[in-house]
């Protein structure tokens, strides 16, 4: 792999992995609110553990110097047609799966929230506030 792609592709890895932390913290937004949540609850669950190597490859590339600093781990990156992959010793992030795995949650999602906005169209008041403590 050239020095280009390889940089390039750390930059798309890097935002990659920061949307997808994004999604964690929508998770928690969601179920900080006031909407209806017991579908979502085993979404929420496989989607955290689809990316649960996340946070140690975003510290890993954020801090790259402290991640390689005693030399027994260093970041390993494969690029296919459809993937890139990421690895730092036993810990491995796959692009394609954390896509499906962002899909279903997103699917779970809307099925939720789209019933409650369908509503709303006429801009009346919300008929369910998002946060507990905005009552």
């Amino acid at each position: 792999m050239g020095a280009n792609q390889h940089a390039r592709g750390l930059a798309d890895v890097d935002l990659y992995l920061t949307s997808v932390r994004r999604m964690l913290r929508i998770i928690e937004l969601i179920r900080r609110s006031r909407l209806p949540t017991a579908g979502l609850r085993q979404p929420f669950r496989d989607f955290e553990e689809a990316v649960s190597a996340v946070p140690t490859i975003r510290n890993a590339l954020e801090h790259l110097d402290s991640a390689t600093v005693d030399g027994r781990m260093s970041l390993g990156f494969g690029i296919a047609a459809d993937r890139m992959t990421v690895s730092l010793g036993s810990v491995m992030v796959d692009t394609f799966a954390l896509y499906e795995a962002s899909t279903v949650l997103h699917r779970a999602i809307r099925a939720v929230v789209d019933p409650i906005a369908a509503q709303e169209v006429h801009q009346q008041a919300p008929l369910l506030s998002l946060l507990e403590n905005n009552s």
